[in-house]
């Protein structure tokens, strides 16, 4: 990789992470997100993006190391039928992040030490330590907030002269 390149990357995933930090508030969860930062500065800045942290691309899940997994799911390619599309899934958002287990297509990262585990090493080439692990975990908790709540609408009974839906036309 160039310096340019390296550094124009650099560069896009600081501005995710300061993002970030803008909205955590208490000295705390600053402290665990200048540490947690560091995941961010490794690259996955570039998929969890935007105002959600991701959401809006889909990517091939295993980049550095093939992703092992008994699931039948083979991504995009499932729906296009292209070979190239085969385990590109959707990036998820890191928006509440903590409370969406458990992790990846196939559920099979049933703690979110586990998926930053895995992901450091197969979408990133990195092997996290236990501390870089923890720091990361802490940061990703840092991002769980209030639920939306909505109220669903009170809709009059169904009568036998209530007309059928009629979806497909």
């Amino acid at each position: 990789m160039h310096n340019a390149e390296y550094h124009a990357g650099f560069v896009a995933s600081l501005r995710v992470c300061f993002m970030i930090l803008r909205e955590i508030r208490g000295a705390f969860a600053a402290k665990l997100a200048r540490r947690g930062c560091r995941g961010c500065n490794g690259g996955s800045g570039n998929c969890h993006n935007g105002p959600a942290l991701g959401g809006t691309s889909f990517q091939k899940m295993g980049l550095f190391e093939p992703y092992k997994t008994n699931n039948p799911a083979e991504g995009r390619a499932g729906v296009t039928g292209k070979d190239e599309d085969r385990m590109n899934f959707k990036v998820p958002t890191l928006r509440n992040v903590e409370l969406t287990y458990p992790y990846f297509h196939d559920g099979e990262a049933e703690t979110l030490e586990e998926a930053v585990d895995l992901m450091g090493r197969l979408q990133l080439g990195r092997k996290y330590t236990e501390q870089e692990v923890s720091d990361l975990v802490a940061f990703l908790k840092t991002l769980t907030g209030d639920q939306p709540t909505f109220v669903m609408p009170l809709l009059p009974p169904s009568s036998n002269e209530t007309p059928k839906p009629k979806p497909w036309q």
